[in-house]
């Protein structure tokens, strides 16, 4: 995919999204569910996410760690910090991290099926023909395509969940 220099509202919303749902695997309704009381804003940001119908039952606080990468212009952190920057003044008294940039809703919190359509347009732009509900699959067969080791993939996909949880007891 070519470097995006696009910095609108629009597309750092929409490359967010995306970035969030490859390199997290979370759900687009846990992405949606982001909300910005339960963020701890540091190099790497911690998100505590509410239980949702899909949540695992077990797992009594559901968190989300969102990583730093050096190559700023793929690095789902450094976007969530401009995406923050680019609706302060929007944002009005939303705490739900997704709101809408454009429209008579401009600052409102959006739905699941919005962020999901910020995600396959975003995909489509890089001809990735997709869509979002296939994307935690999708990545986890091109690992295994690209020689990963199953038990990397494993271990980041599944185990991480559970580590996250471990470390908070």
């Amino acid at each position: 995919m070519r470097e995006d220099n696009d910095h609108s509202l629009k597309n750092i919303s929409m490359k967010l999204t995306t970035l969030l749902a490859i390199s997290t695997g979370k759900r687009v309704s846990e992405i949606c569910n982001i909300f910005l009381s339960n963020t701890k804003l540091d190099t790497d940001i911690v998100v505590r996410l509410p239980k949702t119908k899909n949540s695992e039952k077990n797992i009594p606080n559901h968190f989300l760690t969102i990583i730093s990468y050096p190559e700023k212009a793929l690095c789902p952190a450094a976007t969530f910090y401009e995406y923050l920057d680019l609706t302060k003044d929007i944002r009005g008294k939303s705490d739900q991290l997704f709101i809408a940039y454009e429209g008579k809703k401009k600052g409102e919190p959006i739905s699941k099926d919005r962020l999901s359509k910020w995600i396959r347009l975003y995909l489509e732009k890089a001809n990735i023909f997709t869509n979002p509900h296939s994307i935690r699959s999708n990545m986890s067969s091109q690992c295994a395509l690209s020689n990963i080791p199953i038990k990397t993939i494993i271990e980041v996909t599944l185990a991480k969940m559970i580590l996250d949880h471990h470390k908070e007891h």
